[in-house]
C-alpha cells in the first residue's frame, strides 16, 4: 500500500475524492477492474498501521488527518521557512542551523524506490527537487557566512551527482573561486562549458576566471545570487528552463529536460 501513502504529502488535510486516488495509484493501463475493492481493502490496512482517527471516510474520498509535527515533510518545510526568515532578518548563523536540521530529516536511500503509479513517480520529482533546494540554500548561506571551503565539499559532491542543477554549479565554481583555487574552479567551469551549458551567469563567470587566470588578479563578486525561476514545490512535475545537461544524469543516455531525478526523502513518522 506504500503507492496510496504516496498520495498522502500532496493531500494533507485535504479531502481526496476517490476518482483522483485511482488515477495517483494507476495508470489507465494499469488500473484493475476492481479498483474500487482494492482501495477499500487497502485503505483498511492503512488504518490499523496509522491508528485511529487518522484516515477519514467522506461520502466520496478519504482524508488524512495528522498533526504537522508527525510528518517529516511539513516539518521540514517549516523549518526552511523558518530560516528564509532568519536569513532576510540578517541572522545567518540561526538560517544555517535551521536548514541543517531540515536536512537531518532526510533518511538515506531512494525516496519511495519501488513504488509504483503516477503519484509516486511525481512525489519523488518533487521531494528530489526539494532536497537539492535544501542543498543551494545551505551553500549559499556558508559562502555569506565565509565557510567557501565547507560550501566547496558538498558542492563538489552534488554537483558530481546533479551535473544538470546550473545553480549548483555556479556556487561550486565560486566557492573555488573564493578560496584562490582558480585553476580548480576554471576546470570545474569548463566542464559545464563543453557539455554544452549556456547559462549567462555561468558564461560570465568564466570569462571572468580565465581573465584572473590570465593575470593572476582575482576579481571576486558579490555572493548574493537570484532564487532559481522556478518553485520545486509549486511546479514538481516541471524541470528548470535551459538545455543543459547534454545527457541523462540517469546514466542512460542523451535525454530531454524531463528525466526524472530520484532522491532520498523524508521518512514520515506514525
Amino acid at each position: 500500500h506504500s503507492s496510496r501513502l504516496a498520495c498522502g504529502p500532496a493531500v494533507h488535510g485535504r479531502a481526496v475524492p476517490f476518482g483522483e486516488l485511482q488515477q495517483g495509484v494507476w495508470s489507465a493501463q494499469e488500473r484493475p477492474r476492481d479498483a474500487s475493492k482494492v482501495l477499500d481493502a487497502t485503505v483498511a490496512r492503512l488504518r490499523r498501521v496509522l491508528g485511529p482517527g487518522v484516515l477519514g471516510t467522506l461520502p466520496d474520498g478519504f482524508v488524512l488527518h495528522t498533526s504537522p509535527d508527525h510528518v517529516d515533510l511539513l516539518l521540514c518545510e517549516s523549518l526552511v521557512r523558518g530560516a528564509d526568515e532568519a536569513r532576510r532578518g540578517g541572522d545567518l548563523a540561526e538560517a544555517r542551523t535551521l536548514l541543517s536540521d531540515a536536512l537531518a530529516l532526510w533518511s538515506e536511500g531512494a525516496v519511495l524506490a519501488g513504488v509504483p503509479g503516477p503519484a509516486a513517480r511525481s512525489a519523488r520529482t518533487r521531494l528530489a527537487r526539494l532536497r537539492l533546494d535544501l542543498h543551494r540554500k545551505l551553500a549559499e548561506t556558508d559562502l555569506d557566512l565565509g565557510e567557501a571551503e565547507r560550501a566547496s565539499e558538498d558542492l563538489g559532491r552534488l554537483v558530481a551527482a546533479h551535473p544538470f542543477r546550473e545553480d549548483l554549479r555556479r556556487l561550486h565554481v565560486l566557492a573555488l573561486r573564493l578560496q584562490g583555487r582558480t585553476e580548480e574552479a576554471l576546470a570545474a567551469y569548463e566542464e559545464y562549458e563543453m557539455a554544452g551549458g549556456q547559462d549567462p551567469e555561468l558564461l560570465a563567470l568564466g570569462r571572468e576566471l580565465r581573465g584572473e587566470a590570465a593575470d593572476g588578479t582575482p576579481q571576486l563578486p558579490p555572493l548574493a545570487t537570484e532564487e532559481p525561476a522556478y518553485d520545486p514545490l509549486a511546479a514538481p512535475d516541471e524541470l528548470p528552463d535551459g538545455v543543459y545537461p547534454a545527457w541523462d544524469p540517469s546514466g542512460d543516455g542523451p535525454s530531454a529536460a524531463s528525466s526524472e531525478p530520484v532522491e532520498s526523502g523524508p521518512a514520515h513518522h506514525g
